[in-house]
């Protein structure tokens, strides 16, 4: 006996593209992420409260001109949403904020070869130590190919905690399809992806702050009383000339004695 069609939940605008796909995810706990098609065939991300969906979009962001529907992928752990359609040669990247402009784009992947579509493997599957967020398999014409989403961070020798919260096992169901008919509700069980070898990065020690600009006695010696007196008093000699040195009438030319006479 099939289940009981129930009527809709909430309802409100949908984007209406002349392609007619759409897709969808939910985002941040709070938000539906559609992607679909505007009235001249761009694609477009359409961003909506999941609590007022009559309200309308609260962001939308658009990408590029194509006729596949991208295909969106959202990791809940970062906030990323990786997104990519049949015969593209790039994935577009974007971070979800909880506030305006919601959309952060972020450094996308690009190919030279089209591609049919990614799939996303466990988060296990990722190399932590190298701060993956995700990894999928790229399938093109004639090769399966590994891709890898990474994060840049410095210290990478600490488990990034910020980074890699308790994730949930999304790749096992929660429940029985028959709990699920029985109208039960569940939650994927979540799981510590840190190394057993690597410390949290917030337990790092704190680095002392280093100085930018050192103090004017690291550059200049500090010179004692006499050393001023000296020094002094060698420019006063130098000013006034050395006693020493013969007088600028000296090194005239005279004339003879003889000469005098008449």
């Amino acid at each position: 006996m099939p289940p009981p069609v129930l009527p809709p939940f909430q309802g409100g605008p949908w984007p209406r593209g002349p392609q007619g796909g759409a897709d969808r995810v939910g985002v941040r706990g709070q938000y539906l992420l559609v992607s679909g098609f505007d009235s001249r065939s761009e694609r477009q991300l359409y961003l909506y409260s999941s609590q007022s969906l009559s309200s309308g979009t609260v962001a939308t962001t658009s990408t590029d001109v194509s006729p596949s529907t991208l295909i969106p992928f959202y990791d809940p752990d970062t906030s990323v949403l990786i997104l990519t359609g049949k015969g593209d040669t790039r994935v577009y990247i974007f971070e979800i904020e909880p506030e305006a402009p919601y959309f952060l784009e972020c450094s996308c992947f690009s190919s030279p070869d089209p591609h049919k579509g990614l799939s996303f493997l466990p988060k296990t599957e990722c190399n932590v130590p190298d701060v993956e967020i995700a990894r999928a398999l790229r399938l093109t014409k004639t090769t399966i190919e590994p891709v890898a989403f990474r994060v840049p961070r410095v210290k990478k020798e600490f488990f990034q905690d910020d980074v890699f919260p308790n994730t949930a096992v999304w790749w096992e169901s929660a429940m029985t399809a028959s709990a699920w008919l029985s109208g039960s509700n569940g939650q994927h069980r979540k799981i510590s992806l840190r190394p057993k070898d690597m410390a949290p990065v917030s337990e790092a020690p704190k680095e002392a702050p280093v100085r930018k600009y050192m103090p004017s006695s690291y550059y200049l010696e500090e010179k004692t009383d006499e050393q001023k007196k000296d020094e002094l008093l060698s420019a006063m000699v130098a000013k006034l000339g050395n006693r020493e040195d013969p007088l600028p009438q000296e090194s005239f030319q005279g004339v003879d004695e003889d000469e005098w006479d008449d």
